[in-house]
């Protein structure tokens, strides 16, 4: 049985974590020891499991497939959210660096057409 995490980058809170599970002839049993059991579906030849978690922290995830069994210990991390006053001045700061660039090839243009 071979388990591989397809969750991209970190895992983070709000986040889905996505299992495939391949190499195995039984349906498998994925749980969380923290959260339950997990609903598993097959999806184009292998095994597809997906959770979501809403606090950070360890969670201990177990895959069982007839005798075979795999565990692993996850972190998860909180989702960090950029706040609307970071929000507002980064597009600020874009519009007025798009509308210089503007003026300064419209500058340009004038010049040739001079």
């Amino acid at each position: 049985m071979k388990v591989d995490i397809v969750t991209d980058g970190e895992l983070r809170t709000t986040i889905p974590v996505v299992l495939e599970i391949k190499e195995t002839n039984q349906k498998p049993k994925v749980s969380v020891k923290e959260l339950g059991t997990v609903p598993v579906k097959k999806i184009d030849g292998y095994y597809h499991a997906e959770f979501f978690v809403q606090e950070s922290g360890n969670y201990n995830l177990m895959v069982q497939s007839g005798e075979q069994k795999w565990t692993k210990e996850l972190l998860i991390k909180e989702q960090e959210w950029i706040s609307f006053n970071g929000q507002f001045g980064f597009t600020v700061v874009l519009f007025t660096l798009g509308v210089m660039g503007v003026f300064l090839w419209l500058k340009k243009i004038r010049k040739k057409l001079d």
